[in-house]
């Protein structure tokens, strides 16, 4: 290939290449403007889209702050007295048009704003009234969190931790010595019946004077061989047919030998030793009989009372170890080893003593050995007089056999011989000087040589308890007879009432005022009793029930309690009633107890905390006589001295509590005091019902504030819809809004949305 060509060919394709290269300049620009079209659109959507999400996140900020501000307007009385929060009486939507106005700023044509936000409509709902028990036990929960373990804690289970061993210990020694109490003097009084049958047998043994128709008194046989022989005579005793018979049998073989045609020369004495014979067995047999069968009636009651008895110890035994195995009430070991600051004292010591005292129980309880000894001793008893029986009916039918002169002397004074010797053994045995029943009662009588003195002291206890009694009822007394304050009282209820029904709940239960017992023994029991459940109650409280102690600890924090020293001048006049104590009963100065009791009454709240706090007083007094009085040994002399000084003690404790509001809480912890609303704060730890507290406590914050919980909101609810313009492509992002990417929706060009937020206090 030539240059020429070469050239021509070059200069053809720069000719194609120019012609192909305008032929797609048309081409390019088309597509060129596509792709700047794609991009302005995504550009477009990109900023529309910004714009909605700023706006959503604007009207989100705008919807809780417009529920935090709603709820901002809470009602101050009620937050400033009882810590508590609930809407007070402006309306919602005033304060969501606030909020709006200041966060939704007005837009004009000289300024230039990328989200023009419109606020289109909006709703508030405040709801959960403070009513709802719920929402009430809530913010109580939230208010007492922190304060409530550290005030209990320190001011209720430190002044409580020092004493809660001993209590234990004397718990535990009055539970054992109430039980062993009454079954000791069940057991005392059927071995006394025992005895006392026992007795009345030997009575009717003596009464019959089997003796006198056996042998007569002068006579003794020693040896049935050396029997004197008399002739027939008069028969009073069968040792007389005995000493008779020799000269009978002689008599009786003359007389068979006679020939029958003559005279018989014995005949008559004959007969005579025959019939008085028959007339000596037949009454001999028919006292034996009879002294028989009221003899054995009763050592057979006898025998049954004292196995009656024996198994009472049985019990006894069994309830002593028992108690020896087992440990106090869990309560109170909950509360001794709680980690909880203690304040200064101990009762370490008092408790070894009272444990003593417990060990000590094992002298109550008779030894097996003397029942085993004893009922050998009846058996033997009733077999001496069946013996003697037997014998007797045994010479009456050798008699039979022996008239008409086929024996001898010898077989009858044999005879008279056991019967006697039988009649001897009993009377050695049961009757004479030193004879085994004196013995038994002897030994019964050593075993309850301090029952008088238990009595004594019982009475002298039961006496004090009379005048705890009286001092207790003259509060409840008093009350009844005044008709002030009624009506305070009256208003609170029917608003707890209205609380109740509005929560649907059951009725409310109130608590009963127990009336003071009068027998000393039975109050101590239940004041312990009663100690046992309020530290099983504190041990709970510390194990688990969280709520119960910050419900409580609310209640005493925000609830007046009454002042005792208004009711010193009640012990000093009297049924004169000073006016400043009828006025300081209203039920404004007395709340936590209305909280605690429920009672309608002006009187009766403090009255039935009167009664529990005596319990109390008496349970803890009663646990310091166990160990001042250990020197009397006897554990049921200790109970009923313990008892005697816990009554006394307890008395002056209520006048020193209406004195000065304090009292110690026990003798050896002088230190640590308790005070009449402390004991409330006990109280609480062990009754009162959930519901009727919570419901009570609104029905007074009603009553005081004018505030009904009832209609009182504690959750906010912020409905706002928004809507903005669009500035591109609305149907495009409508589209988008249909494919769920967008949360809102496109109407009319513009972008609407609705948030909700909510605010709880």
């Amino acid at each position: 290939m030539n240059g020429t060509n070469v050239a021509k060919r070059v200069r053809k394709l720069s000719i194609w290449g120019r012609r192909f290269w305008k032929r797609q300049k048309g081409a390019v620009s088309i597509f060129l403007i596509f792709i700047v079209m794609v991009v302005f659109m995504v550009m477009t959507v990109f900023i529309d889209y910004a714009r909605i999400a700023a706006m959503e996140w604007r009207s989100e900020v705008i919807a809780q702050s417009a529920a935090r501000s709603v709820m901002s307007a809470f009602d101050p009385a009620l937050q400033q007295r009882y810590g508590l929060f609930a809407y007070g009486e402006t309306e919602p939507a005033l304060i969501v048009e606030e909020v709006l106005r200041q966060h939704v700023p007005q837009h004009s044509q000289s300024s230039f704003s990328w989200v023009q936000l419109e606020a289109d409509s909006h709703s508030t709902g405040v709801t959960r009234p403070l009513g709802q028990l719920e929402e009430f036990e809530h913010q109580i929960m939230e208010d007492m969190k922190y304060k409530a373990p550290v005030q209990l804690g320190y001011e209720i289970f430190g002044r409580m931790k020092p004493m809660a061993n001993a209590m234990g210990e004397a718990s535990q020694v009055m539970d054992l010595m109430q039980k062993l109490e009454k079954m000791y003097t069940k057991r005392n009084h059927l071995l006394d019946e025992v005895i006392k049958d026992q007795k009345a047998a030997r009575i009717a043994f003596s009464d019959a004077q089997l003796d006198t128709k056996i042998i007569d008194g002068i006579q003794v046989f020693y040896n049935p061989q050396h029997i004197a022989s008399n002739p027939i005579g008069t028969i009073n005793t069968a040792a007389d047919i005995a000493m008779q018979y020799n000269d009978y049998a002689t008599k009786y073989a003359s007389d068979q030998a006679t020939a029958k045609d003559k005279d018989k020369q014995h005949q008559s004495e004959i007969k005579e030793y025959e019939s008085g014979s028959h007339s000596i067995t037949l009454e001999l047999k028919q006292m034996s009989e009879y002294m028989k069968n009221r003899h054995q009636n009763f050592v057979n009651r006898s025998i049954t009372n004292l196995e009656e008895a024996k198994s009472i110890n049985s019990q006894m035994s069994t309830i002593v170890l028992q108690v020896r195995l087992n440990g106090p009430p869990p309560g109170y070991s909950q509360v001794g080893g709680a980690n909880v600051p203690t304040q200064q004292g101990s009762t370490a010591s008092q408790a070894d003593v009272l444990n003593q005292i417990r060990q000590s129980a094992d002298q109550l309880v008779m030894r097996d050995q003397f029942f085993i000894e004893y009922e050998r001793e009846l058996i033997q008893q009733k077999t001496l007089v069946s013996n003697l029986d037997d014998r007797i009916k045994g010479f009456s039918s050798l008699v039979g056999q022996l008239l008409g002169g086929a024996g001898t002397k010898l077989s009858l004074a044999q005879s008279v011989f056991n019967m006697a010797q039988q009649w001897k053994k009993y009377d050695k045995d049961y009757v004479a000087l030193s004879n085994l029943v004196d013995k038994r009662a002897k030994e019964l009588a050593e075993l309850k040589a301090k029952d008088s003195e238990i009595a004594r002291t019982k009475k002298a206890a039961d006496q004090k308890m009379m005048e705890a009694a009286a001092l207790l009822s003259s509060f409840t007394n008093l009350g009844n007879q005044m008709e002030a304050n009624k009506e305070g009282f009256t208003d609170v209820r029917k608003k707890v009432e209205a609380i109740r029904q509005f929560n649907a709940s059951e009725e409310m239960k109130q608590a009963g005022i127990s009336k003071p017992n009068k027998d000393a023994s039975e109050a101590s029991s239940e004041s312990m009793s009663f100690m046992t459940t309020l530290f099983n109650g504190m041990g709970d409280v510390l194990a688990s029930s969280r709520d119960r102690m910050y419900r409580n600890e609310y209640a005493f924090l925000y609830f007046t309690s009454y002042d005792p020293t208004k009711l010193q001048s009640i012990m000093t006049s009297g049924v004169n009633i000073p006016n400043s104590v009828v006025e300081s009963l209203g039920v404004h100065n007395q709340e936590l107890e209305y909280i605690l009791y429920g009672l309608d009454h002006h009187f009766s709240n403090i009255a039935a905390a009167y009664g529990e706090i005596f319990a109390t007083r008496l349970a803890i007094r009663t646990m310091e006589g166990f160990v001042e009085n250990r020197h009397l040994v006897h554990p049921l002399l200790i109970t009923a001295a313990a008892i005697l000084y816990g009554v006394t003690q307890a008395i002056l404790d209520m006048q020193l509590l209406v004195t000065v509001n304090q009292i110690p809480l026990s003798k050896y912890t002088p230190n640590i005091k308790l005070t009449y609303s402390d004991h409330l704060r006990i109280f609480m730890m062990v009754h009162g019902d959930r519901e009727d507290m919570l419901q009570r406590m609104l029905g007074l914050i009603h009553y005081n504030t004018g505030t009904n919980p009832t209609t009182s909101g504690t959750y906010a609810e912020t409905q706002l819809r928004t809507k903005m313009k669009l500035w591109f492509l609305p149907g495009l992002m409508k589209l988008l809004g249909h494919s769920g990417m967008l949360g809102g929706q496109i109407v009319n060009g513009k972008y609407e949305s609705s948030k909700t937020s909510v605010f709880s206090y």
